[in-house]
């Protein structure tokens, strides 16, 4: 499994910044890889939140960026495994807008 992906800084309120990242995970798809997106910011107690918004309740932490993206990896893949499981899709679908 691999975790992949980019980091943009984005401009918050207060002089912070907020961290986008879109990462994916390679897992046996017939073998290709899977991407999902993700968002990461900062705690305010410090380390980093990551949520898969495709995919509800999909939330892990880390005290690293790295540690955040490995906590996510598996968070994702134990999600997908339950909504499987109970029968219910995947993920939910993402759209782009342009503003």
């Amino acid at each position: 499994m691999n975790a992949i992906g980019k980091i943009r800084l984005k401009p918050r309120n207060q002089g912070k910044a907020m961290l986008h990242m879109s990462a994916g995970f390679r897992h046996d798809v017939g073998g290709g890889s899977m991407k999902y997106p993700v968002v990461l910011r900062e705690d305010e107690t410090g380390g980093f939140v990551v949520e898969c918004p495709i995919i509800p309740g999909c939330v892990s932490e880390g005290d690293t960026v790295e540690e955040a993206l490995t906590n996510i990896v598996e968070a994702i893949q134990g999600c997908l495994e339950v909504r499987r499981e109970l029968g219910i899709p995947e993920t939910l679908e993402m759209k782009y807008i342009e503003v």
